[in-house]
């Protein structure tokens, strides 16, 4: 009994669905649980106590964030590729303890279409912030125009950021895509717009004359007198050999052109008007990453399976922010070798100590006992559909404006030839 139990509980706590491990099963020859109680088991005693264990999480976390000033990074990710999605989730993130304090999942029958998904989930985070007294100073996104429309006008108080992790990203893409020759480039380049960021101490005009630098670095001239407070490189002279070794372009170079377009683009430099504070939001796509592991985007799932999953990865997100580096058994730090296709190569990467999933343990532990103090398993199902049925629901049907026809009516359409147009 504690098998059937402790089995289908394991399997939604990992990840994992049902399905891979029934045919594990079936090729081991074991006999194993059908798909119907399985889920029923997981709908009736671990979804809930995944909620229970996550809102007492996240009220804790929002107990030693109230009453500051925080700053944040937030990003939205759909359940599918493409613009096909069903449900969006807004993920806010604090920039400095880097758990994540608000996560909002918005169905798409609650909006428009799902252009609107991001920005109505992060309305939805800010709202669940405020209730928690915590003030938001500083909030880093991408540059979704409706998102940015609405803190301009309905969050006066925030000052928005835009997020320098997509904005180098897109700098690297269009070199890439108009000129083959400044491939040598593209990762100094980039590692500019980093440097620039970090060094500018807040001015928007410095940055953008630390940024157009890189105009005359290039060509091999390193002091100029067209600009207001950068008038030379801040790197050290080079040697005749270091100099004589650089792939410098020419300034009349087809390449050159290409690069200057990119530099000094109009949207570019607006945009750096708001990447100052120097925040990204890496962090938050190894987060979107994680989800992926709970929350497979080629598979569909209700709405309430999908919100308990994507609780599980913010649970395992928050619960190892803090490993620290592997060593050898001699006290050497690890390190990895991997390659990656935007940097065209290898790169070097920290190993982590393994992981903690003593959530996981906490959770087991609830479900075991929400199943003790249950009268039974029928009768949780019995309230789960009354529950369900006193929810309005809003199909993809209705959203649509479309009348469900009985299936009866359905069926015999389909298999008539006689298709009323």
């Amino acid at each position: 009994m504690s098998c059937n139990l402790l089995v289908p509980a394991a399997i939604f706590l990992t990840g994992n669905a049902y399905g891979p491990f029934s045919e594990i099963c079936q090729c081991l020859g074991l006999e194993s649980l059908s798909t119907r109680h399985c889920y029923n088991i997981q709908r009736v005693y671990v979804l809930p106590e995944v909620t229970s264990v996550w809102n007492l999480h996240n009220e804790a976390v929002m107990a030693a964030t109230g009453d500051q000033v925080v700053t944040v990074s937030g990003d939205g990710r759909c359940d599918s590729p493409g613009h096909c999605a069903t449900f969006g989730t807004y993920t806010m993130l604090d920039i400095n303890s880097r758990l994540i304090i608000a996560q909002q999942t918005v169905k798409v029958t609650e909006v428009k279409n799902s252009y609107w998904l991001e920005p109505v989930g992060l309305e939805r985070c800010i709202s669940k912030l405020q209730d928690h007294n915590v003030t938001i100073s500083i909030l880093a996104t991408d540059c979704h125009p409706a998102v940015q429309k609405m803190l301009r006008e309905d969050h006066k108080t925030i000052k928005h950021e835009f997020d320098l992790w997509h904005i180098v990203k897109g700098v690297k893409k269009r070199m890439l895509q108009r000129n083959t020759e400044l491939k040598e480039w593209v990762r100094m380049v980039s590692n500019h717009l980093w440097y620039c960021v970090c060094t500018c101490d807040g001015d928007a005009l410095l940055l953008k004359e630390k940024w157009t630098s890189i105009l005359h670095h290039i060509i091999n001239v390193h002091d100029w007198l067209s600009a207001e407070k950068m008038l030379k490189c801040e790197h050290e002279p080079y040697s005749e050999e270091d100099g004589s070794s650089q792939p410098w372009l020419e300034r009349s170079s087809k390449a050159f052109g290409t690069l200057q377009k990119v530099v000094m683009d109009k949207r570019l430099l607006r945009k750096l008007d708001k990447v100052t504070e120097g925040i990204h939001t890496g962090e938050l796509e190894s987060i979107h990453s994680l989800n992926t592991k709970y929350v497979p985007k080629r598979k569909k799932f209700t709405e309430e399976s999908f919100q308990a999953r994507l609780r599980l990865a913010a649970l395992d997100h928050n619960h190892n922010i803090d490993r620290e580096q592997a060593q050898t058994k001699k006290g050497a730090l690890q390190f990895k070798l991997q390659y990656l296709k935007p940097a065209g190569g290898y790169v070097v990467k920290a190993m982590k100590t393994p992981k903690s999933y003593n959530f996981r343990r906490e959770i087991m532990v609830g479900v075991v006992e929400r199943c003790l103090s249950a009268s039974s398993m029928r009768s949780e199902l019995a309230e789960h559909r009354h529950t369900d049925a006193e929810k309005e629901k809003r199909t993809f049907g209705a959203h649509k404006g479309l009348v469900k026809p009985s299936k009866e009516d359905a069926v015999a359409h389909h298999l008539s030839r006689f298709v009323n147009k």
